[in-house]
């Protein structure tokens, strides 16, 4: 039996895996982008952060939304999907302001959240208190759980 190491060839040769080498560099580099925009750099950002949570009667979305006002909500409801759009205005901080960091956004905003069963759309709930959207979705009676009595002779 051979056995062949590929070590790297330290006068510049191609070892072969000049290829891995390089998809590995570009995956760093993707991910780090990715690290960027999750703690607050440019990057990709979701708005609004939601919980999604359930009991044996209803779905519950709650939803972070610092700054935006009750007004300018819009929720609708399709299939097994809940959208939250509105719109989060910040105030100008003048033409001449440098940032050291910016985090808040302002702007449209759109957030669809699948839900893991049908809901009923006619006993939908909403209400707005400190930020917070919290968002009752009645469980259709298909989707709830039931008791199912065991008989015995």
């Amino acid at each position: 039996m051979i056995v062949t190491r590929m070590r790297p060839v330290r006068d510049g040769g191609d070892t072969g895996w000049g290829e891995f080498d390089r998809m590995r560099r570009d995956m760093l580099r993707w991910a780090d982008a990715m690290n960027r925009g999750l703690f607050g750099e440019p990057g990709f950002r979701i708005f609004p952060l939601v919980n999604v949570s359930h009991d044996d009667d209803n779905f519950y979305v709650r939803a972070e939304l610092p700054g935006v006002k009750a007004s300018e909500l819009q929720l609708s409801a399709t299939g097994r999907k809940l959208t939250i759009a509105g719109r989060r205005e910040l105030p100008e901080e003048g033409a001449k302001v440098s940032y050291h960091r910016k985090e808040r956004e302002g702007g449209s905003f759109s957030r669809n959240i699948e839900l893991p069963a049908d809901f009923d759309r006619d006993g939908i709930d909403a209400s707005y208190e400190n930020g917070i959207l919290t968002v009752t979705l009645p469980r259709s009676e298909s989707t709830k759980p039931r008791q199912i009595p065991v008989k015995t002779s």
